[in-house]
């Protein structure tokens, strides 16, 4: 069973984004986004600060342009005053060679319930001097065939799902449309299947599903 966010009291006061600022500090003699590559925990860095409620902690995502989630935190209640409705976050953006240029956006939700707030930032990797991820997960396919006396024209036939690899990157299982336990008519059928890497390289495969009518109807016990 998933898990669904409480509803939140009726005077929570949602989370803001006050200021968000995304920066690489520069490395030693270096200058712009130099500092990214240096390898010295010279990383690229974000500052966050907002308002919050008192009664509620934070759980705060940075998420990639695919809307994988790259890294949390989780800012807890504190009992000094002047930061029970404020916050102010500073952190390195962790596994920086995975990072992909393109539209990021900053997410902090009160923790536990469904109330949050938003900000976009843009990344662009280009000349940080890393050897960025670019291969695509690989899906291994194979064309499958199965048989029905159903004379509506269909079968339900529930597939085993492909494989997917990579090297050496956390990955998805693929998803695939039509799903396993789908309506299938009578004839060739191209299912379509995608999985993504914690990069956010996404991998495509196809094979067919093939149902062949028997002619026969089974005789119900």
């Amino acid at each position: 069973m998933s898990w669904v966010p409480a509803l939140p009291p009726a005077d929570l006061t949602p989370p803001t984004i006050n200021s968000l600022d995304f920066y690489c500090p520069p490395a030693w003699g270096q200058s712009g986004f130099a500092g990214c590559a240096d390898g010295g925990g010279n990383g690229p860095q974000f500052n966050l600060t907002g308002n919050k409620d008192a009664s509620t902690g934070l759980t705060v995502e940075a998420i990639k342009p695919s809307g994988l989630v790259h890294h949390t935190w989780d800012i807890g209640l504190s009992s000094n005053p002047d930061y029970q409705t404020y916050y102010s976050i500073g952190s390195l953006l962790a596994d920086y060679d995975q990072m992909v240029s393109g539209t990021w956006t900053m997410k902090v939700c009160a923790t536990g319930y469904a109330v949050c707030a938003e900000q976009n930032f843009t990344v662009s990797v280009e000349g940080w001097g890393i050897d960025w991820d670019t291969t695509l997960p690989v899906i291994a396919t194979e064309n499958k065939t199965n048989s029905t006396a159903n004379s509506a024209g269909w079968a339900n036939y529930s597939y085993s799902l492909p494989i997917a690899t990579d090297d050496g990157n956390e990955i998805t299982a693929p998803t695939c449309i039509p799903p396993p336990g789908s309506l299938f008519p009578i004839g060739t059928t191209t299912v379509t299947c995608t999985a993504t890497d914690n990069v956010g390289n996404v991998g495509t495969a196809s094979f067919t599903v093939t149902i062949i009518y028997t002619g026969t109807e089974e005789e119900p016990e």
